[in-house]
C-alpha cells in the first residue's frame, strides 16, 4: 500500500511548565524564532507533507505566534485537556483527501526530513510506524520513598519519539475505541496496538529529543548553533 496525501498534526497545546517559564514552551525563542516554528519549517520544506494541522492551547491567543508564513497550515485548533483530546480535535480538521497522518509533538523541535522519510517508507505493509531508540541505561523500579524495589530488564525496551505516521483509518478507529473504553494513551501508537493494528519501529534520532526543562532548551540552542556553523 502506497503512502498517500500526508497531513502532519502538530500537537502544541500543553503548558510546558517544567521548562520554568510562564510562556508555553512551544512559543519560547529557540535560535531566533518560536520553538514551534522549528518543526513547522521542516514540514513546510518536506515535499511528502501536503498539509499541516496545529493544536494550540485554548485561550490567550495574544501569546500565539503568527503562523501565516507557513503556507501548508490548513487549520489551527484549540487543544483539549489531554494529549489524546487535542489529537481528537486536530483529526476532526484533517483535509478530506488525507490518507496518511503524521503526528508530532512541538516539544521535539530538532526533527529532520530524513527521519520523516524513513518513517513513511516503513509504513509499507503495516498500519503505523514510529521512531524509537533502544534503552542503554540501567533501569530500576523505585518505591515512593525513593528506595530501589527491583531491577528492570532493558532487553527489548525502546524509548519512543515522535513524529509517528499512521494510516488515517487505523488512527481514527483506534482513537474512537480508546475514547469509548475510557483509556488515555501517552502516544498514538499505544492506541493502535491496543486496537490490534500493526506498528513498525524504525531507528530514532538521539537529537530528536523532547524539550522538557530549561537545560533541554539550552542544549537545543547549542545544537542549532553547531548546525549553522557546519553549514
Amino acid at each position: 500500500m502506497q503512502v498517500s496525501n500526508v497531513t502532519a498534526v502538530v500537537l502544541a497545546a500543553g503548558s510546558g511548565r517544567r521548562v520554568g517559564s510562564d510562556i508555553p514552551k512551544q512559543f519560547l525563542d529557540l535560535g531566533g524564532k518560536p520553538m514551534i516554528f522549528r518543526c513547522l519549517d521542516v514540514f513546510e520544506a518536506c515535499p511528502m507533507v501536503q498539509a499541516v494541522v496545529v493544536a494550540l492551547p485554548a485561550g490567550d491567543e495574544s501569546r500565539r505566534p503568527d503562523l501565516s508564513g507557513h503556507t501548508k497550515v490548513t487549520s489551527v485548533v484549540a487543544g483539549g485537556q489531554t494529549r489524546q483530546a487535542s489529537l481528537g480535535k486536530a483529526l476532526s480538521h484533517l483535509p478530506r483527501s488525507a490518507g496518511t497522518v503524521l503526528v508530532h509533538d512541538a516539544a521535539r523541535p530538532l526533527v529532520d526530513q530524513p527521519l520523516i522519510l524513513s518513517l513513511l517508507a516503513a509504513l509499507d505493509g503495516c498500519d503505523g510506524a514510529i521512531p524509537a531508540i533502544p534503552l542503554e541505561d540501567t533501569v530500576k523500579r523505585v518505591a515512593e520513598d525513593r528506595t530501589v524495589e527491583s531491577e528492570v530488564d532493558r532487553e527489548g525496551i525502546w524509548r519512543v519519539q515522535t513524529p509517528q505516521v499512521f494510516r488515517r483509518a487505523a488512527l481514527e478507529d483506534s482513537l474512537a475505541k480508546a475514547v469509548e473504553s475510557g483509556l488515555e494513551s501517552t502516544d498514538c501508537s499505544q492506541m493502535l496496538t491496543r486496537a490490534g493494528y500493526t506498528v513498525r519501529v524504525v531507528e530514532g534520532d538521539p537529537l530528536n529529543f523532547k524539550v522538557t526543562r530549561a537545560a533541554d532548551l539550552w542544549l537545543a540552542e547549542q545544537i542549532l548553533v553547531s548546525r549553522r556553523e557546519e553549514e
